[in-house]
């Protein structure tokens, strides 16, 4: 027979050592169990609130983007007419156009943080260019996006020749006031350089150097609209200048966009 280890209380009850042994087994076996299944509960609560966290940052910078789509109301009225004339006529019936980002939108994001690397170029905005804090934070969310970015927004007065140096990826938008007409684009670059531009959607490939050359862009310009130039490609990365010529001085409006990688920063919590 197997002895077995025994114990006596002050009040005569007597314990197995085995007995003893089984349970603390089980207080042991309970515990672990416990603390597992509370550890899985509260880790899974963490993941669900760091989710939840990720969700609403965002919906923050999606809702960010959304509010700051080009054109805000921080121009003078006549320029944001001839911004609303470009939005109808190339892009779409919204007030803003989609696929933008508007630096002189002043919507609420002092909470947040928008950064951008780029210079912007304007005499049409009635306020400053906003400025926007950058968090230094650990625990942040970072959502970025490449988008069309208004780098320069302006309007020549009184005047019927502009230069404009535009470069690949650039959209360049010109208009001007009655009875001012187009008489001819001369086109150069900085070196010899083979270009492919897209002038109202007709598309133009053009072999140029830093002799200026008369383009044949007058035969898709229109008199009196917004007219359109995309730089498509260039055989040299460098930009080339535009000379446009109209017939009378008069008001003379440009808009130049430029896709730019614009960073959303916005503390990841709840």
């Amino acid at each position: 027979m197997i002895g077995l280890s025994k114990f006596k209380s002050n009040k005569g009850y007597i314990f197995t050592f085995e007995a003893i042994v089984a349970v603390m087994v089980v207080l042991l076996i309970f515990y672990v169990g416990y603390f597992a299944i509370t550890h899985n509960i509260l880790t899974f609560h963490e993941k669900k609130r760091d989710i939840e966290a990720f969700e609403k940052s965002n919906l923050i910078a999606n809702k960010i983007f959304k509010d700051h789509e080009f054109p805000s109301d921080s121009y003078v009225p006549d320029y944001l007419r001839f911004v609303d004339r470009v939005r109808e006529r190339y892009y779409t019936s919204r007030d803003t156009i989609p696929g933008t980002f508007d630096p002189f939108s002043f919507s609420d994001v002092y909470k947040y943080s928008v950064s951008y690397n780029l210079t912007i170029y304007s005499n049409v905005n009635i306020t400053s260019v906003a400025s926007y804090r950058i968090y230094n934070l650990n625990n942040i969310y970072i959502k970025e996006k490449n988008l069309l970015v208004p780098v320069k927004t302006w309007k020549y007065n009184n005047s019927n020749m502009i230069f404009e140096n535009v470069s690949i990826g650039e959209i360049l938008y010109l208009d001007t006031e009655k009875p001012s007409q187009l008489m001819y684009i001369n086109i150069s670059a900085q070196r010899p350089t083979d270009v492919t531009l897209s002038v109202n959607g007709v598309p133009f490939n053009m072999s140029i150097n830093t002799t200026p050359k008369i383009s044949e862009f007058g035969k898709v310009w229109e008199i009196y609209e917004p007219n359109e130039i995309k730089i498509l490609n260039i055989s040299h990365n460098a930009p080339i200048t535009l000379n446009v010529v109209y017939s009378a001085p008069s008001t003379i409006y440009v808009l130049k966009l430029k896709p730019t990688n614009i960073s959303c920063i916005i503390p990841l919590k709840n």
